[in-house]
């Protein structure tokens, strides 16, 4: 996700990029301060950050935006636009999760793309 992240900005992109993360805590966010970053000097990029469970040095507002496990169905309107394409990334039993959660959003299923590592397939 980082990788199209970063390809977007390189290619010049104006489009609006919506870069939603969830995370156990702030321990094991992948890649925090990059993303922070460029969400900072591209005004195009807004960000959302989920802690499942934050640590108590994990500062709402600054590390993370919400608490608990993402929940597409309380995410602002402007951050889920129904044209864009979705690309999902995380363990199976999430990424289902989230599918689900944006076709019960109305989002056509052919705008949701997701990669599986592992021998595992995702039901249709």
């Amino acid at each position: 996700m980082q990788a199209m992240l970063q390809h977007l900005i390189n290619s010049g992109s104006q489009r609006s990029i919506r870069f939603l993360h969830a995370s156990r805590h702030g321990g094991v966010h992948a890649m925090k301060a990059h993303t922070q970053q460029l969400a900072e000097q591209h005004d195009n990029v807004k960000t959302m950050v989920y802690y499942e469970t934050p640590r108590a040095e994990d500062i709402q507002g600054k590390d993370y935006d919400r608490a608990g496990r993402i929940d597409l169905t309380q995410v602002a309107a402007d951050m889920l636009p129904a044209d864009a394409d979705y690309y999902l990334c995380g363990p199976l039993g999430f990424m289902l999760a989230q599918r689900d959660s944006l076709l019960e959003l109305g989002i056509e299923r052919s705008r949701i793309h997701y990669e599986v590592f592992g021998s595992h397939t995702v039901a249709s």
